[in-house]
């Protein structure tokens, strides 16, 4: 089975990802990429704790996620992939993955952020990560929930931009 879903929501493993976006997507296997997670064990552990036991994960840095996702795209299992941020969803590009769709849920507000939709706040580099994935003809979607209408978030990158 391919990856059924890249979604990028800084809280990563969360309730939101767990009761609502893997039973939608029946997801078997999540693959996290985020270098502060694959360097921190307590993380990793409370990430395994909070999925069901019938779902398998991996962290992996940046780096490693990339030849990885080749691989997981030919997995028999349906795979989640979970980034904090565009930046690692454009590296997974460049490294070569093949989807075609990114799923934009909780990017939280920190200083010097600029809104883009709900629950959606990018740094500079981050709308340039954004811009990156647009660029390379990958929709990109806003929506928090599988229930919630998906929005076109291509748009407002590129209103940014302007």
């Amino acid at each position: 089975m391919p990856v059924v879903l890249v979604r990028i929501d800084d809280r990563l493993v969360h309730g939101q990802v767990v009761e609502s976006w893997i039973p939608f997507v029946e997801a078997e296997w999540v693959l996290v990429v985020s270098d502060a997670v694959a360097s921190d064990p307590t993380q990793r552990i409370l990430m395994r704790l909070a999925l069901p036991e019938n779902v398998g994960l991996e962290v992996l840095s940046v780096e490693q996620a990339g030849p990885r996702v080749t691989e997981l795209d030919r997995a028999p299992e349906r795979v989640l992939i979970l980034a904090p941020s565009p930046r690692e969803v454009l590296a997974l590009l460049r490294a070569g993955a093949g989807f075609q769709a990114v799923n934009v849920g909780g990017v939280y507000y920190s200083v010097g952020q600029v809104h883009l939709g709900k629950l959606v706040y990018l740094a500079a580099e981050d709308q340039a990560a954004l811009q990156g994935i647009a660029d390379l003809g990958i929709t990109i979607e806003g929506q928090r929930v599988p229930s919630e209408k998906k929005i076109n978030l291509a748009e407002f990158v590129v209103q940014l931009q302007g």
